[in-house]
C-alpha cells in the first residue's frame, strides 16, 4: 500500500522554509500553483513558477515513512529578441535586431546569433553590452529566415536561447496585369497593379497611374494633350495582409492607346514601377470606302488591321468575287499590323437592254475577329446597244451605245467598224462622235453619226469605251441597208393585165406606193412577208391602155425616218393590128419576131385532103406582112393568094 506522502517545495532546505505545500497553500513566496497527479503508484508534483526574478535552487521534499529531498535548479531565461514579430522589409533595407535580458540580472557570458538554427558565421560587428547585443542586417535573400540569439553563461556554460523572429525579404517589385490589353472600340477593360504591403519599416502611401507618361488624376482624367482628355475609372485600393491592389478601368478608344504604368510610393522613398501594360484597340480600316469596277476589270482595296496576333479574316462581295491579291504582316509593340489587298470583281449578268441599264451599287464585307467593314462596289462601264440599225444609202444614221459612268469627264469613246475580218477605227471624215450628259441613273450615251451612208457603212460597228483606268467594248451594232429589187416588165398589149412587183429587205413590214412617173399617179401596192426582214410588193394593173406606157417605181416607207425609192421599170403598152383578110387558098398565122415588139401575119398555101391538088403562091414574095404594134397598123397589107397547079396533058 502506498504511503501517505507530503510533498513540500523549499527555497532553502537549510532553513526549512516551505514555499508551497502539495495542497497548494502558499507561504512566504511568489510561487504559484502546484499541480499534483497520481497515476497508479506514482505521484507527480509540478510546480509552476510565474514572474521569476532570478536564478534559484529549489528542493522538492517528499515526507512519508522516510524523508527524501530532490534539488531542482531554476535558471531564469528572460533573454528577449526584438522586434518580437516578423520583420518584412525591402531588399537592401537595414534591419536592427536587439537581443537583451529583460530583467536586471547580469551574468558573465557571451552573445551569439543564429539563423534557421545555424550559427551565423558572417554576422559582423554586433554592438554589445553586458546585457544586450544589437545586430544590423542588410536584407537580402541569404539573410531571410528565422533569427534568434544565444547567451552562454560563463559560470556553467549554460546556453540561454531567445525567442526567434522571422526576417522576410520583400522584393521591390510589383505585378501589373494584364500586360497586353486589346479590344474593340467601346469595350471596357481593367488593369490591376499588385504591390507589397504590410512592411515593418515602410508604409504604402499611394498607387498612381500614367498613360504615355501623362498622369491620371484621382478623378480618373488624363490630359493626353492640352485639350484632349481621356477618362478612366480608378476605384479605391484593395488591401490584404501582404499586398495592396490598385485598379483602373477604361473604354477602348483611339485615344486610350499606349503604355499604361502604375507606380507605388512608400514612406521610405521606394517607388515600385512594375512592367507596364500596352493598351491597344483592335482596329480595322480600308484605304477607301468605295471602289469602282467594270465588267471586265476589278478594283483593289487594302484592308489594314491592328491586333494582338495575326487575325482570321473573311471577305465577300454581293454578286461578285472577292479574292486575296496580297498579304503583309509587320510586328509592332505588343501586336501586329496586318494588311490584305482584296481584288473585287463583278459577276452580275450583262445588261442587254437600255431600260435595264443603271450604275450598280454592290456591297462588300471584310471581317477580322470582332470587327467588320462594309463598303460599296460601284459597277460602271456596262454597255447596251440596239442592233441592227437600218438605213438606206445616202441617208444619215445615228448609232448609239448606252453606258454607265460616274463622271463624264473620264469617258473617252473610240468607234470602230468592221472591214472584212478586221476592225478598223472609224475615220473622221463623214462621221461625227458625240457624248451626252449623265442622267440620274449614271447612264450616258455615246453617239456616232454617219452623215451619208455609203456601201462600206453597211457593216458592224462597236464602241471602245475608256473610263479612267477601265476599258470596255460594246456589243456590235450591225448596220443594214434597206433594199428593193424591182421585177422586170415585158411589153403588154392594150386591154391586157400586168403585174408590177419588187422584193424588199427591211426592218419591218413597210407600206408601198406604185408611182407612174409620166402621170404622177400613185396606187398602193400589196405587201407580203416572205421571211425574216424580207417582203414582196405587188400591184396588178388591168385593162391597159396606151397612156399607161411609161416608167414606174415604188416608194417604200418603213418608218418616219426610213424610206426607200426603188429603181424605175418601164411599161410599154402595145396596139394589136386588126387581122388581115385571108387570101384565097391560104391559111393565116401569127409569128413573133425575135427582139421586137412587132409581129408578122404569115400565109401558107392550103393542102387539099387527098393531096391530089397542089397550090402555089401567086407571088411568093408576099407571104407575110408585119404589124407595127406601136401604131396597130401593118407596114404592108399585100398578101399573095395561092393557085392550083395544072398538069400537062399528053
Amino acid at each position: 500500500m502506498t504511503d501517505n506522502l507530503e510533498i513540500q517545495w523549499l527555497l532553502d532546505p537549510q532553513s526549512g522554509t516551505i514555499l508551497c505545500l502539495v495542497d497548494g497553500a502558499k507561504r512566504g513566496c511568489d510561487l504559484d500553483d502546484i499541480v499534483s497527479t497520481v497515476e497508479g503508484d506514482t505521484t507527480n508534483s509540478v510546480l509552476k513558477v510565474t514572474s521569476p526574478i532570478g536564478d534559484a535552487t529549489l528542493t522538492c521534499r517528499v515526507i512519508g515513512h522516510n524523508t527524501y529531498e530532490y534539488p531542482v535548479e531554476l535558471e531564469l531565461n528572460d533573454l528577449v529578441l526584438t522586434p518580437a514579430t516578423e520583420t518584412r522589409a525591402f531588399t537592401s533595407t537595414e534591419v536592427t535586431l536587439t537581443c537583451a535580458y529583460a530583467s536586471t540580472t547580469i551574468s558573465d557570458g557571451s552573445f551569439s546569433w543564429y539563423m534557421n538554427n545555424e550559427v551565423c558565421r558572417d554576422c559582423s560587428d554586433p554592438v554589445e553590452t553586458p546585457k544586450s547585443s544589437k545586430l544590423t542586417i542588410t536584407v537580402e535573400e541569404s539573410k531571410a529566415g528565422r533569427w534568434g540569439c544565444n547567451f552562454t553563461k560563463a559560470k556553467n556554460n549554460k546556453v540561454m536561447k531567445s525567442n526567434t523572429v522571422a526576417l522576410t525579404e520583400v522584393q521591390s517589385t510589383g505585378e501589373q496585369t494584364p500586360n497586353s490589353v486589346w479590344d474593340v472600340a467601346g469595350e471596357s477593360s481593367t488593369v490591376q497593379c499588385v504591390v507589397p504591403y504590410g512592411l515593418s519599416q515602410s508604409d504604402l502611401t499611394s498607387i498612381s497611374w500614367t498613360l504615355n507618361g501623362n498622369p491620371v488624376s484621382n478623378d480618373g482624367t488624363s490630359f493626353i494633350s492640352p485639350y484632349e482628355v481621356v477618362t478612366f475609372v480608378v476605384p479605391a485600393l484593395k488591401y490584404e495582409d501582404e499586398s495592396a491592389t490598385g485598379y483602373i478601368s477604361f473604354l477602348h478608344t483611339e485615344k486610350v492607346v499606349g503604355r499604361l504604368q502604375c507606380a507605388a510610393v512608400y514612406t521610405t522613398g521606394e517607388t515600385i514601377r512594375p512592367d507596364g501594360s500596352e493598351l491597344n484597340m483592335i482596329k480595322l480600316t480600308a484605304n477607301v470606302s468605295s471602289v469602282t469596277v467594270a465588267p471586265s476589270s476589278g478594283a483593289y482595296v487594302a484592308f489594314n488591321s491592328r491586333a494582338q496576333s495575326k487575325p482570321d479574316t473573311s471577305y465577300t462581295m454581293e454578286d461578285g468575287t472577292a479574292a486575296l491579291a496580297s498579304a503583309t504582316e509587320e510586328s509592332i509593340t505588343d501586336g501586329v499590323e496586318y494588311q490584305e489587298v482584296i481584288l473585287f470583281t463583278s459577276d452580275s449578268d450583262s445588261v442587254t437592254s437600255y431600260a435595264d441599264l443603271a450604275r450598280k451599287a454592290l456591297t462588300y464585307t471584310y471581317s477580322i475577329d470582332l470587327v467588320q467593314i462594309t463598303g460599296t462596289v460601284y459597277v460602271i462601264g456596262e454597255t447596251a446597244v440596239e442592233s441592227p440599225q437600218w438605213t438606206s444609202l445616202g441617208d444619215r444614221i445615228k448609232l448609239t451605245c448606252y453606258l454607265t459612268a460616274s463622271d463624264v469627264s473620264t469617258v473617252v469613246v473610240m468607234w470602230q467598224m468592221r472591214s472584212g475580218t478586221q476592225w478598223i477605227d472609224v475615220p473622221s471624215d463623214g462621221y461625227t462622235s458625240l457624248l451626252s450628259d449623265i442622267n440620274s441613273d449614271y447612264v450616258m450615251s455615246a453617239i456616232l453619226v454617219i452623215d451619208s451612208t455609203v456601201t462600206g457603212d453597211i457593216t458592224d460597228f462597236r464602241a471602245l469605251v475608256t473610263l479612267a483606268e477601265f476599258q470596255e467594248r460594246s456589243e456590235s451594232i450591225t448596220v443594214k441597208g434597206v433594199s428593193a429589187v424591182v421585177s422586170d416588165l415585158s411589153s403588154a398589149f392594150e386591154k391586157a393585165s400586168v403585174t408590177f412587183g419588187a422584193t424588199v429587205v427591211g426592218p419591218n413590214k413597210p407600206t408601198a406606193l406604185l408611182v407612174h412617173t409620166e402621170s404622177g399617179t400613185e396606187v398602193s401596192a400589196t405587201v407580203e412577208e416572205e421571211g425574216e426582214d424580207s417582203y414582196t410588193l405587188s400591184y396588178v394593173k388591168d385593162n391597159l391602155v396606151t397612156t399607161d406606157t411609161g416608167d414606174y417605181y415604188f416608194t417604200i416607207t418603213f418608218s418616219a425616218s426610213l424610206e426607200l425609192t426603188t429603181d424605175s421599170t418601164s411599161l410599154k403598152v402595145l396596139s394589136q393590128c386588126q387581122p388581115p383578110t385571108t387570101p384565097p387558098n391560104t391559111e393565116l398565122s401569127k409569128e413573133e419576131i425575135n427582139g421586137s415588139d412587132n409581129y408578122n401575119q404569115v400565109v401558107a398555101c392550103i393542102t387539099n385532103q387527098d393531096g391530089a391538088i397542089e397550090y402555089v403562091f401567086l407571088d411568093s414574095s408576099k407571104t407575110s406582112i408585119m404589124c407595127d404594134t406601136s401604131t396597130g397598123t401593118y407596114v404592108s397589107t399585100d398578101l399573095s393568094p395561092c393557085l392550083k397547079t395544072i398538069a400537062n396533058s399528053v
